[in-house]
């Protein structure tokens, strides 16, 4: 291709016409290497991109995860963003309808409804003024009865569960209203939200049967890094991050997820709406209250929110740190320039819409709050997410179409979740996974045993794709009499196709589809010794994988109560390699992942494992954090490269050192001496200071190494004595050496020519054999 290029460029340079021509063609070139290129990439992508259906990390979601925009849930493709109000830390009735008076009246001007949401503490639910609202369109949502910063401290998990419970309990007892959503107070200013939160407090219900469906507690960053965005909106005129400046860094802050703008499901039965940066209390924490460059900086957020079709949901209070006036100019901003394309809603109507548009009548909660077997994920790879609804009386599946700004629906094959039990509880009983570049669904269960693959359009039932897999009393299963039998699907070496794990305290199993047999092959390794993905109640062991090292490979960190463990990925062909592992009672350098089988609080964000729970709560920054730098020293001091060793000696000047001889030629040598054929005698301490395996075995050793090249390093080693007592010395004499190993001094010779000691004779004897030193 080159040469056709050179050669229609040497019969261009006279004609400016073909010279247009020729760089026509050379652009078209450039592009299609550049596509080339970016299908080579999609075509490496790693298979793990559904490994979240499987997690409780609040902060998966990045720029290149697919997009779930506002008119795929919205209902009306005609608007492009939806803004929720949500103002927090409401006690005084009367002070919340002083400040958001003129709010609630802009609002109705525009579209007759005032859709605001407050989060809040407590209230009377007779006062008759929440009905004046509610009938505006007002939602009152919960923010914990006590207002606890954090909510989970002084080891007392009950404690923090019951504020939150009380909360929800009491805003259910408000006529006309029920609270659909939750935010964690003082999550702008410090890292107060946790997994644990999630899977401990929000999935499950309050005494009285109430649950919640919304979560705004975490934090969305605007950055340069996202090509769409005209650079105005997220660059200062100086240069620094027009939003990122805001994320209050000096106190630690982790709870961002950046350059994603939309709603996402966080452990199945939560919805995220992440909220936008600032809040006017990292805005007034950076700058003086009420300034005007706050305002400013929100409208670049909503302007970047609409192009991205996104959701801007902000979190303000009426506590002088922004104005009510200063809300009403970013209203007016998004009518002014965006007109009904932007939209106010409280997060009451969100929920509604999101779960007549998206989820066709069926809510991430069944009635009695747990798993209805919603899920969401790309299933043909475009890049936006699609919905598949797997319970006892619906399944279906609806593939967005961005084009015509509809959802296309077809069948789902199987249910997802168990039929509930008399408390209303679900089981997991199907597992999602990459084979082939296509989205695979396994439902392994005592009852069934089946297969499916999505082919872009519909599911195939595909039962070929269990083949090489265990039958009779090793039958895999993903569920067993309720119990998780820890059986995922993830791509460990990165190769886009999921290996099939099973982990559990009777089956520890990897196994690799061979796409030439087309069937499963177990590997000759399994996960690390001692740790397992779930334990003997299915719960939580603590085991997460994760790149620590950032080799490309998908590592094992385990820890729990008792140890912790960091296992490095190989090959495929070699499994794990452990770095470390460790009792906690011995050493405690890694924060506990699991707990007694639930989620302590432990997510990856910034290269960083961090634990948020109540047991934190008196760190400097709410949070106990090892970095992955760290973790990879926790090894302990390793051996450096002879190179590296090489130039950790230091000499006078006009002197220099020269590499002779390094492992594997010699190994522990303790003394060295040069035989005038320049040979090079070494004894080896291979038994200080125990023995061979701590047991008191000798393992000294003599060798000599030649230089057979004449190139001035030695590369041939021969063994000439071993089983030695802790050799101290060595002398080359005669035809042989001299050795020293308390409590005797012999002479020993090579009579026969192979190189190995046959003659040895006893010089001195009588020394002592203390400290072998």
């Amino acid at each position: 291709m080159l040469l056709s290029v050179t050669a229609v460029f040497q019969s261009a340079c006279s004609n400016r016409d073909r010279i247009q021509k020729l760089s026509v063609l050379i652009l078209s070139i450039v592009f299609f290497l550049s596509c080339s290129l970016k299908a080579a990439e999609k075509t490496v992508e790693t298979g793990n991109r559904l490994v979240y259906l499987d997690q409780d990390d609040p902060y998966y979601v990045s720029q290149h995860f697919p997009k779930l925009t506002t008119p795929q849930w919205y209902g009306d493709p005609s608007v492009k963003a939806v803004c929720v109000l949500a103002i927090d830390d409401m006690r005084d009735v009367q002070k919340y309808e002083t400040y958001l008076r003129p709010i609630l009246e802009r609002l109705k001007e525009i579209n007759g409804n005032a859709g605001v949401s407050i989060m809040t503490c407590r209230v009377k639910p007779e006062d008759p003024h929440l009905q004046k609202w509610i009938q505006e369109g007002v939602s009152i949502e919960v923010h914990t009865y006590d207002h606890p910063c954090p909510l989970l401290k002084d080891r007392d998990f009950e404690k923090a569960k019951g504020t939150v419970d009380r909360c929800v309990d009491l805003l259910n007892e408000i006529p006309h209203s029920q609270p659909v959503a939750y935010r964690m107070p003082c999550c702008d200013s410090l890292n107060t939200v946790s997994p644990r939160f999630f899977t401990e407090i929000f999935n499950s219900q309050s005494s009285k049967g109430n649950f919640l469906q919304i979560d705004t507690s975490v934090f969305h960053v605007f950055t340069d890094k996202d090509p769409e965005l005209p650079k105005e909106y997220v660059v200062d005129p100086d240069g620094q991050g027009r939003i990122e400046k805001y994320v209050p860094v000096d106190r630690g802050f982790v709870n961002t997820i950046f350059n994603y703008p939309y709603p996402y499901p966080i452990s199945r039965l939560c919805w995220e709406f992440s909220c936008v940066t600032p809040s006017d209390w990292s805005a007034q924490h950076r700058q003086k209250p009420m300034n005007p460059l706050t305002v400013r900086d929100w409208t670049a957020v909503l302007d970047a929110t609409v192009v991205k079709q996104g959701t801007f949901n902000l979190v303000f209070h009426p506590h002088g740190w922004i104005s009510n006036e200063q809300v009403i100019k970013l209203i007016d901003h998004a009518t002014v320039k965006h007109g009904a394309a932007v939209q106010f809603l409280s997060f009451r109507e969100v929920l509604e819409r999101m779960n007549q548009h998206l989820l066709a009548g069926q809510p991430l909660r069944n009635q009695q709050g747990a798993d209805n077997g919603v899920r969401l994920l790309d299933l043909n790879s475009d890049g936006f997410m699609d919905v598949v609804i797997g319970n006892q009386s619906v399944q279906k599946t609806r593939i967005w179409n961005p084009a015509q700004n509809s959802w296309v629906e077809s069948e789902f094959p199987t249910q997802l979740v168990t039929k509930p039990a008399a408390d209303g509880t679900q089981s997991i009983r199907s597992r999602f996974g990459i084979l082939n570049h296509q989205v695979v669904l396994f439902t392994l269960t005592a009852d069934e045993s089946n297969a499916w693959r999505f082919d872009g359009k519909n599911w195939i039932e595909d039962d070929a794709l269990l083949a090489g897999l265990p039958a009779g009393e090793q039958s895999l299963f993903i569920l067993k009499q309720g119990i998780d039998q820890g059986v995922r699907l993830r791509d460990l070496n990165h190769d886009g196709q999921c290996e099939l794990i099973v982990s559990n305290p009777d089956q520890q199993s990897v196994f690799t589809w061979s796409e030439k047999n087309s069937n499963w092959q177990r590997l000759a390794w399994s996960l690390p010794q001692e740790t397992l993905l779930v334990d003997a109640k299915g719960q939580d062991a603590g085991l997460r994988f994760v790149d620590i090292n950032e080799d490309g490979y998908e590592d094992a960190l385990f820890s729990n109560e008792s140890c912790y463990s960091l296992h490095l990925f190989k090959s495929i062909d070699e499994g794990w390699k452990q770095l470390f592992n460790k009792q906690r009672k011995d050493a405690d350098e890694v924060p506990a992942i699991s707990r007694n089988g639930t989620n302590n609080g432990a997510w990856f964000h910034s290269k960083h494992l961090w634990v948020q729970n109540e047991d934190t709560a008196k760190l400097k920054h709410l949070v106990a954090g090892k970095s992955f730098e760290e973790l990879m020293e926790l090894q302990g001091p390793q051996p450096k490269s002879p190179s590296a060793a090489l130039k950790t000696i230091q000499v006078k000047p006009g002197f220099h050192v020269e590499l002779v001889a390094a492992e594997p030629l010699v190994q522990d040598p303790v003394a060295f001496d040069w035989g005038p054929d320049g040979k090079l005698w070494v004894t080896e301490m291979a038994d200080y200071p125990l023995g061979v395996d701590e047991t008191g075995k000798f393992a000294g050793r003599v060798r000599y190494l030649e230089d057979t090249d004449g190139d001035g390093q030695y590369d041939k080693s021969t063994l000439f004595l071993e089983g030695l007592g802790y050799p101290t010395g060595v002398m080359a004499w005669r035809k042989g050496a001299i050795v020293t190993t308390a409590p005797e001094v012999f002479y020993a010779e090579d009579t026969d020519g192979d190189g190995k000691a046959d003659l040895r004779e006893s010089l001195y004897t009588g020394f002592g054999e203390g400290n072998q030193q």
